[in-house]
């Protein structure tokens, strides 16, 4: 789990990044100018970011997909430590079964 869990949040990272950068060229796309920037303000543009925009079908769907597996990781994590107090519950009563048991025993010997 531990190794999906860093490969969920790298690709979730990588997209994020691609995300600003998408952004960053489609507020470039309606600079004018001697308008100002909705970012910074400024009147001049000497380096707008790249004009095309180039998010790829397959990406778009990762949005989806990274929301499915964070409901994912959720859902397991949740059954995991509610496994885990289970367990916890079978081991208190393992232990006061054993304890019968061993007094048991002594009374009988």
């Amino acid at each position: 789990i531990a190794q999906e869990n860093a490969k969920f949040e790298a690709t979730k990272k990588e997209l994020e990044q691609k995300k600003q950068t998408e952004y960053a060229k489609f507020l470039a796309t309606n600079l004018k100018k001697d308008c100002p920037c909705p970012v910074c303000g400024s009147l001049h543009h000497p380096n707008p970011a790249g004009q095309e925009l180039d998010f790829s079908e397959e990406e778009l769907n990762l949005e989806t997909q990274i929301q499915s597996l964070e409901e994912s990781f959720s859902d397991i994590f949740s059954q995991r430590a509610n496994i885990e107090g289970q367990l916890n519950q079978l081991n208190s009563r393992k232990f006061s079964f054993l304890f019968l048991f061993y007094e048991t025993t002594m009374i009988i010997f």
